[in-house]
């Protein structure tokens, strides 16, 4: 794989982001961002996470935090257990939302930073 350590849009080694996001202990919940190939418009992008299983025998549980958004200018990145999602518009500003847990409605939502 070639390397862009200078764009910020081009991923190095991984198509995912990896965390705890929900809080559980493992370690091995995933993100992404996924492209509905159906469809010829710029919503065409979604925020997809897999939450790792509690048992090793079960499968991952899929949660969409966003479907049928413009993703092609943005940014997942994990810090800890906080995923965030940075938005590029085109007039240059940035939109920045952590997406976070509703542990008891089972659930993600994308909360944006102020």
């Amino acid at each position: 794989m070639k390397e862009h350590q200078d764009d910020p849009f081009v991923t190095n080694e991984f198509v995912y982001v990896g965390g705890d996001f929900n809080r559980d202990g493992h370690l091995l919940d995933r993100a992404f961002i996924v492209v509905d190939t159906t469809t010829t418009t710029k919503e065409c992008f979604g925020l997809v996470i897999f939450n790792a299983p509690t048992d090793g025998d079960d499968l991952p549980s899929a949660h969409w935090v966003r479907t049928s958004f413009d993703l092609s200018k943005s940014v997942l990145s994990a810090a800890t257990d906080v995923l965030s999602l940075s938005e590029y518009h085109e007039d240059g500003s940035e939109e920045l939302c952590n997406v976070r847990w509703d542990k008891r409605r089972g659930q993600y939502s994308c909360e944006v930073v102020r």
